[in-house]
């Protein structure tokens, strides 16, 4: 079962941790991460590829890759990945990252930083779908997942399979 994580939720971490229900097994609300990413539509987008180094035309792997966009309200969206490998699908660039990290910086310089072994990286919407050994960071919050799907165009995030939660109102797997 997967859970759709809202604004509507966003100060009740404590009280649904202190449930600590069964389906928390599957799926953790993250209220705390949701904040400010989501207010309007993506505006304007910096993209920087640090080093270009085309192995393979057919495979199109870039190493030491880096994304930069600004949200426009004012938060910031930066991934970046060892390795990624282009593709083109019906006018959609995407990326399949190797060892990527994510932070989301809030306009006041609330950081939140997300790693896996893998990602995918849409390059139209930005969006994210980030798997294996899936870590998030937040203040004093660390999430353990299989999986994490960050949705710029649903305004929605959603961290599934093998989820794990610490943090200061507790733990729950």
């Amino acid at each position: 079962q997967n859970m759709d994580v809202g604004p509507n939720i966003l100060n009740n971490l404590k009280a649904k941790t202190q449930q600590k229900e069964s389906k928390y097994g599957e799926t953790v609300l993250c209220p705390l991460i949701w904040g400010q990413i989501f207010k309007k539509k993506t505006q304007t987008v910096n993209v920087t590829i640090i080093q270009e180094n085309l192995e393979n035309s057919q495979n199109n792997i870039i190493r030491n890759l880096e994304y930069n966009i600004n949200l426009s309200n004012g938060n910031k969206y930066f991934i970046t990945a060892e390795s990624g490998v282009l593709s083109y699908n019906n006018n959609t660039e995407t990326v399949d990252m190797t060892n990527p990290i994510a932070e989301i910086t809030y306009t006041d310089n609330t950081l939140i930083t997300i790693s896996s072994n893998k990602a995918i990286y849409n390059n139209n919407n930005y969006n994210s779908f980030f798997r294996e050994n899936v870590k998030i960071n937040y203040s004093n919050n660390l999430i353990y997942a299989d999986k994490m799907n960050l949705n710029f165009i649903e305004n929605k995030i959603i961290i599934f399979e093998n989820v794990k939660y610490i943090g200061p109102y507790g733990k729950l797997k």
